[in-house]
């Protein structure tokens, strides 16, 4: 059970909380979560000894909130002191960093037939075991009958009739010459290797699933299709006949798995809401969290060319101090860990919520920084709006407000914007071609998604036309969509949607932002107050705006710019809506720029 590890940490300050972690329960063998809560004391009982080896002297209360059964102890640090004699605790320390247990990968060697035999007996068991639901854990906490007693050598956390160990006599070790500040050992305890509270599970997609999807492939009915050579009814036939055949017949995606399990991949449980996340561990100095989220159509891998310079920025030849420990979740309904159940309202600021969670409670971090561009975008503005004193700042790829789904033509791109005969002719004809690029894919997911999605959830045809459409139509390629995504690119993208049945579930969010539209959550101004960065492409400038100048004027004296406590505004002439991937030396730049001087 232990190695499990069922137990977060969080920091606040010098506080320290730790947590049960239900969801890391083995719940055969631990139905009651008795052993749960023993191996949550002895994580409490090995942090007090690292703190006490550091020469502070640990303060901790167990389960000091009755409403949070959860919430195993709060330990506060205490002022750093000189123990004097008192070395026990730096000795028993040293000896349980010797005595870890192992945490490599599954090996391929068959278990034994005794183990096979017990495994099989406790899998029988399932309908005659329970786990005890969150309002009941108090009961199974106050059956444990756990002892503290802290401020001692070493803070004891026992179990009713449990057998205590005899002491070993264990050599000195090397006695630090004075205490660490209380800043470093957060500092410590976030940061170092042991401090990450999951273990990393590598995406892979079961063989049958992609069998399927080659047999659907190998079906596929393509339309009448005349004349549409130039795409202007759309994806032509030929071009998609191409790809179809690729990636039948050709694109291998065990190779683009290998590239993407090439990071960290975890998957938990936020809220009752599955999210999985790619990490890349920061390498710098003092490396500050940043979570990253892509929008429609983009996948989590749309980030890939930007993770590796924003978490080692000194192997690009950057400042290892602007290092982030790089989060980049996969909005929930978009793609791993599969298809989203039991969260039918998602929306926008719902998951700036669960973010917030999944940073601060499941990660533990005190304080983080945001980016996102699409949808991400807004996510990332609605957590500078509602937790803007826990983050270090935002950086988004679009100023768009936060009210901007709301109202009851939410569907209508232009806003009822008229076309008049006395606007200059290219304002005329930008606000058609924008009209163009936008309106159709916001139209039928507001008010027609759901029908939408019984075609391209059936069809890996239909699902790739209805994505590369945008792909195609929003980047910045000059007419040639392969100098942005290569075949591979688009394959990957579109695979990851089918494999995960989630295109339903992300056209679902442009619906959901408009029918539980957002509501502030204080009348401060400006809205969102945490300090923000934006990046903007001329790819994708407003009527009457030509140059990258113009659009970073036109941005700070509109009424966009209320709305933020913008601090750094950029724009550069190459990339369209995909910024991160089609120009990512210009976001990287950007991004570190917003978050020079608001680190700590």
């Amino acid at each position: 059970m232990h190695n499990t590890q069922p137990w977060r940490f969080s920091v606040r300050g010098s506080r320290i909380s730790l947590r049960a972690d239900a969801d890391r329960r083995l719940e055969a063998a631990d139905p009651t979560g008795r052993e749960m809560m023993i191996s949550c004391g002895a994580a409490l009982h090995t942090l007090c000894l690292a703190l006490r080896a550091l020469e502070h002297r640990p303060e901790a209360v167990v389960l000091p909130d009755p409403d949070k059964p959860h919430l195993v102890a709060d330990i506060h640090l205490g002022r750093p002191t000189t123990l004097g004699d008192d070395g026990a605790a730096r000795r028993l320390f040293t000896q349980v960093q010797k005595r870890r247990t192992h945490r490599g990968g599954f090996r391929d060697e068959p278990v034994g037939a005794p183990v096979e035999v017990r495994r099989a007996a406790a899998c029988s068991m399932n309908d005659h075991l329970r786990a005890p639901p969150r309002r009941e854990w108090g009961k199974v906490l106050s059956s444990q009958s756990l002892s503290v007693r802290a401020g001692a050598t070493a803070v004891r956390v026992a179990a009713k009739g449990a057998h205590r160990s005899p002491a070993r006599p264990f050599p000195p070790p090397h006695r630090p010459t004075t205490p660490l500040p209380l800043t470093q050992v957060r500092n410590h305890v976030l940061t170092t290797p042991h401090a990450f509270p999951l273990e990393p599970t590598p995406i892979h997609v079961p063989d049958e699933v992609l069998d399927d999807l080659r047999a659907r492939l190998a079906l596929t009915r393509p339309p009448l299709d005349e004349g549409n050579g130039d795409w202007s009814y759309g994806v032509p036939d030929s071009y998609l006949r191409e790809l179809v055949s690729y990636w039948r017949d050709g694109y291998d995606w065990r190779k683009a798995e290998t590239a993407i399990n090439a990071y960290e991949h975890y998957q938990v449980s936020v809220a009752g809401v599955p999210v999985h996340f790619m990490r890349k561990p920061g390498r710098g100095p003092r490396p500050i969290p940043l979570i990253l989220t892509h929008g429609w159509p983009w996948t989590f891998w749309h980030w890939s060319k930007v993770i590796d310079p924003l978490a080692d920025p000194a192997a690009f030849g950057g400042d290892p101090a602007d290092a982030f420990d790089v989060i980049v979740p996969s909005l929930p309904g978009f793609g791993f860990p599969g298809p989203l159940t039991g969260f039918p309202d998602v929306n926008f600021w719902k998951v700036a919520d669960l973010w917030h969670t999944l940073m601060t409670e499941t990660l533990g971090y005190e304080k983080y920084a945001a980016g996102g561009c699409d949808i991400g975008g807004i996510v990332s503005s609605q957590l500078g709006h509602k937790y803007a004193d826990e983050l270090y700042g935002i950086h988004i790829g679009s100023g768009l407000p936060l009210d901007f789904f709301n109202g009851p033509r939410a569907w209508d791109f232009a806003h009822n914007r008229p076309l008049t005969d006395d606007q200059p002719a290219d304002v005329r004809a930008r606000i058609i071609e924008l009209d163009h690029r936008w309106a159709s894919h916001l139209a039928v997911h507001m008010l027609d998604g759901a029908t939408l999605a019984h075609g391209l959830s059936d069809s890996p045809a239909g699902l790739l036309a209805w994505l590369l459409k945008r792909w195609n139509t929003w980047s910045d390629n000059g007419g040639d969509l392969e100098s942005v995504f290569t075949k591979d690119d688009l394959l990957t993208h579109t695979t990851i949607y089918w494999v995960n049945n989630s295109i339903a579930t992300s056209m679902r969010y442009y619906a959901n932002a408009n029918r539980y539209p957002w509501t502030p959550a204080h009348d401060r101004t400006p809205v969102v107050q945490t300090p923000v960065g934006l990046t903007f492409v001329t790819y994708e400038n407003p009527p009457g705006i030509h140059t990258a100048d113009e659009r970073v004027q036109a941005f700070k004296t509109g009424p966009q710019a209320d709305w933020f406590n913008h601090v750094n505004v950029n724009a550069h002439d190459h990339g369209g809506h995909f910024i991160p991937w089609e120009n990512p030396d210009a976001w990287v730049n950007d991004l570190r720029r917003t978050f020079h001087g608001r680190r700590p």
